[in-house]
């Protein structure tokens, strides 16, 4: 009992100690030039303070301490930008400062006509069978479509498929909610060696299931390279890039460079196409002056009289 005793007793002194030196800048502000925000101590309470909605919980905090705020959340001191004047001065006339990205902790295992037609077909059964079209998933669909159309020359998701389960979209969706979980590891970066929630781990499968795809495309394009019919897609270029100088551009650049792409050009482009819509839907009045420009714009030939979408490209 003594010699349990005193093994806490000296683990206590030592996570004392760590803490101590993790919160050492916060007590000395001055020294930093830090804006202000609420006090750190507990570690959990800011956490918990952001609830399920962060966003409304920040909104909530910058009326107390500011449109510019300092949060620590866990070891890391992030500052919030509340005001859209603080923005703008933010990202335009400091943009270098601040266009770095913080690396989570899950992304460490890695890094029109017929889609048009597609849409409005999926919408238009929605509409016939009395369900709620879900504006997220046929946004992720149609971008991860494009993503796919414009790298390989082949879609990989068909919307409304009673086939929930395509592989690689459901690859793409596990790591994207991965990297969005709230990890202590981000906080702690310590705790990266025991991955606390199991996300590093998780996320590792996620990468090679994506890696064997892209195993299995390059192999196929491989053997089809000598075909009389090139792709003219960036795969192709990427492979040609590859065979001049293979140490420069090897198949491992190319699949994480594939999967940099896919994942950072789907989520965020559905996401703001699903925020999109939710404010035109609160926005009756500014939802029929954009139907009204589609009108315009889209004949009922399904031909849209746009004609940069009619142009081939280079």
């Amino acid at each position: 009992m003594d010699l349990l005793l005193t093994l806490f007793l000296l683990l206590s002194f030592a996570a004392w100690l760590w803490l101590l030196r993790v919160l050492k800048p916060i007590q000395a502000p001055e020294s930093v030039n830090l804006p202000p925000g609420p006090n750190p101590f507990p570690l959990s309470r800011q956490h918990l303070e952001l609830g399920e909605k962060p966003h409304q919980s920040l909104a909530k905090l910058s009326k107390i301490y500011g449109p510019l705020m300092r949060l620590k959340l866990g070891s890391m001191t992030t500052v919030v930008v509340s005001s859209p004047e603080i923005a703008k001065i933010v990202l335009q006339k400091y943009d270098q400062l601040f266009s770095s990205r913080t690396h989570v902790d899950a992304i460490r295992p890695g890094p029109e006509e017929g889609e048009v037609g597609n849409l409005r077909d999926y919408v238009k059964d929605c509409c016939v069978n009395g369900e709620a079209v879900n504006i997220g998933r046929a946004a992720f669909t149609t971008s991860l479509n494009l993503m796919s159309a414009t790298l390989f020359s082949k879609e990989f998701a068909t919307l409304g498929s009673a086939d929930s389960s395509q592989e690689f979209r459901d690859i793409v969706c596990g790591i994207m909610s991965l990297v969005c979980k709230p990890n202590l590891a981000d906080y702690f970066p310590l705790l990266q060696l025991v991955d606390p929630h199991g996300i590093f781990r998780e996320n590792t499968v996620y990468f090679k299931k994506c890696f064997a795809i892209f195993d299995e495309i390059i192999r196929q394009r491989q053997q089809t390279s000598d075909s009389s019919t090139p792709k003219n897609d960036m795969l192709e270029a990427l492979l040609q890039i590859n065979q001049k100088n293979e140490s420069e551009f090897s198949f491992y650049d190319i699949k994480h460079l594939l999967l940099d792409l896919f994942v950072a050009g789907t989520d965020t482009t559905s996401s703001t196409v699903e925020w999109a819509m939710t404010e035109l839907l609160r926005s009756p009045d500014k939802m029929s002056k954009a139907r009204n420009e589609l009108r315009d714009v889209w004949t009922e030939g399904r031909n849209p009289r746009i004609r940069h979408l009619a142009t081939p490209l280079p």
